[in-house]
């Protein structure tokens, strides 16, 4: 598969650093499933039924990211996206692109729900986690009782933190930044400071264990 030459190093271009970023994987029906926003050519689909391959890959010809898939019982097929605001869309059976008409915002700005979607479905109900980073980092939980009505949302976890402190950022980089020719200098930047000292959680989901518990 290819999407171009930038991604052969030809012709003095290149995109892996640029790269491949915020992905979700998913399993359904026997088949593997990884939607992930490529630089400069928006959503795109991989599956296999095998995590070892051969993968196929085709466009989703949609603009989200930050997304998180549901396919449901009934056999449709949901993403949630965007920072902030919440946005609810449904896919086509053959993820070709969205239903049209069907985005929503099912969660308004002011909800604290940041980014780094997780959408699930738990005995009947669906449940999306999410991340607020600022200005002291909690995780978030929305719950309704279908897609499209209207969330509840709690706190689930806040002030936790990996105990160590971020790194030196590269702040004239970026996603969509053009390649760096022969010379370039990075410019490095001190992380911006919390009350913790450390590394907030940040973008978790949750897993079912075999006892129940989640």
């Amino acid at each position: 598969m290819t999407l171009g030459s930038e991604f052969n190093l030809e012709n003095d271009k290149e995109a892996y650093g640029q790269g491949i970023w915020v992905p979700c994987i998913r399993y359904h029906n026997g088949m593997f499933y990884i939607f992930s926003n490529v630089n400069n050519h928006s959503m795109q689909v991989f599956t296999s039924k095998d995590p070892k391959g051969p993968w196929t890959h085709k466009p989703l010809n949609a603009e989200i990211y930050n997304l998180s898939v549901l396919f449901d019982d009934d056999g449709k097929i949901y993403a949630v996206y965007k920072y902030d605001e919440v946005h609810l869309v449904e896919l086509k059976p053959d993820l070709s692109g969205v239903v049209e008409g069907s985005e929503k915002v099912i969660i308004p700005h002011g909800n604290s729900m940041g980014e780094g979607r997780h959408m699930y479905k738990i005995k009947g109900k669906y449940y999306i986690i999410s991340a607020n980073y600022s200005p002291t980092s909690r995780m978030q939980c929305a719950r309704a009782n279908n897609p499209w009505e209207p969330y509840e949302t709690v706190v689930i976890s806040a002030e936790e933190t990996f105990g160590f402190q971020r790194g030196l950022l590269t702040a004239n980089v970026g996603l969509g930044s053009k390649v760096p020719k022969p010379g370039f200098k990075f410019k490095l930047t001190a992380p911006r400071g919390n009350y913790f000292g450390a590394v907030p959680l940040h973008q978790g989901g949750i897993v079912d264990l075999h006892n129940g518990e989640w």
